[in-house]
């Protein structure tokens, strides 16, 4: 079976825009999706990259722009700047690991919860919100103190470690084998990659 570790923030808008998209071709090839949250910022402080609002604001300019024509050219709502955001994540990573840990999909559930942000401005830090989600995916909201249980700093880490170590620096990020496709424009690669059954590349000369 073919294996792709999703490395991902439900702070990223990128992560949002590229993942119903994934979760097609993950269908389509098969894909044993190996569900890993990053905690983003560390990510950027160790591998070079910056928050968006602490780049410079020729770069901020440009992101807006590029949000805004992918948001045209999916056809997908998206606030630029939701009201609750950046929030923390921490709960709802926790959800995800805690559906891992339970053999449960969590893909319905990441998606719910991006457009929760992302179109509809829900406030993802709130209990409440994740009990919405949990309800209209029809999962008891007892997943909830599975997910308090959870010790979410090791378990960032750990994705943190494993990131690195597949040199993953931004998300969303899927990686096949030794390959990576850095970012939701890549994922269509991914895609005619394994659809023409060729070898990975690496980063070899």
């Amino acid at each position: 079976m073919i294996q792709v570790e999703y490395y991902f923030s439900l702070l990223s808008p990128w992560s949002y825009l590229g993942h119903s998209r994934f979760n097609k071709i993950a269908e389509k090839h098969n894909i044993k999706v190996i569900f890993k949250p990053i905690p983003m910022f560390d990510l950027f402080a160790e591998t070079g990259g910056l928050p968006a609002n602490k780049r410079h604001i020729t770069r901020q300019a440009y992101r807006i722009m590029e949000l805004k024509r992918f948001r045209k050219k999916l056809a997908m709502p998206l606030t630029l700047k939701p009201a609750y955001w950046p929030y923390d994540a921490n709960l709802a990573h926790s959800i995800i690991f805690a559906m891992i840990d339970n053999d449960y999909n969590p893909m319905n559930f990441i998606q719910k919860s991006f457009v929760a942000c992302w179109s509809h401005e829900k406030n993802m830090a709130q209990e409440a919100t994740i009990i919405e989600i949990l309800e209209a995916i029809e999962l008891d909201r007892t997943l909830i103190a599975e997910a308090k249980k959870i010790n979410i700093a090791t378990r960032h880490e750990e994705n943190f470690k494993d990131a690195i170590a597949a040199n993953v620096f931004g998300a969303p990020s899927y990686v096949w084998k030794d390959e990576v496709f850095w970012g939701q424009d890549r994922v269509e690669f991914l895609d005619e990659a394994l659809s023409e059954g060729r070898e990975a590349y690496n980063s070899q000369i």
